[in-house]
């Protein structure tokens, strides 16, 4: 099993929140791994907080990929969940991406982010910064295969809304 997580690397990301919920993860699902594709300001500080937490050998960091590449290169279809913390977002356009890639997404419940994950329909939506809750929702999605493959058929069909064709119907009634 996999989880994704990409963008920028910067506090407002909430990265070491993430760090830590990954790492209450790896407690249940020890085989576990983690895609980490971006950079930024805050990467050295991500990288040590990896090291201090022993998850080294669990955490992948690929670096910057041109989003044209990122969106051809299979990385998607490797992952299973993609996850966010960022409480800053306003159009949450890596969970976007994410699911029109068909991943199921679980995430700070913040502006943005609300937007496109539908509590318990597509994804989860995690309240006040509830890192047992985070886990346990991550977990529940890897460990039950059916619930996962409904959340995905829902992300797909979610999704759809936000498609352009769709988006410019809109616009124009």
């Amino acid at each position: 099993k996999t989880i994704l997580f990409f963008g920028r690397v910067s506090r407002e990301k909430n990265i070491l929140y993430l760090l830590d919920v990954f790492k209450m993860i790896t407690e249940k699902i020890p085989k576990i791994k983690m895609l980490f594709v971006g950079d930024g300001p805050q990467m050295s500080e991500i990288k040590e907080r990896v090291k201090e937490l022993g998850l080294e050998e669990k955490v992948i960091f690929t670096g910057m990929i041109p989003h044209d590449k990122l969106m051809k290169s299979g990385i998607f279809g490797a992952c299973d969940i993609f996850m966010t913390a960022s409480l800053t977002e306003t159009q949450g356009l890596t969970t976007l991406e994410s699911q029109v890639n068909g991943l199921v997404c679980v995430g700070a419940d913040a502006t943005g982010t609300k937007d496109l994950i539908k509590d318990g329909y597509n994804g989860f939506l995690i309240k006040n910064g509830n890192k047992k809750e985070f886990t346990g929702k991550v977990v529940r999605l890897l460990r039950d295969k059916e619930l996962y493959n409904k959340m995905r058929k829902n992300t797909l069909k979610e999704v759809k809304k936000h498609y352009m064709k769709n988006i410019v119907d809109k616009w124009e009634r």
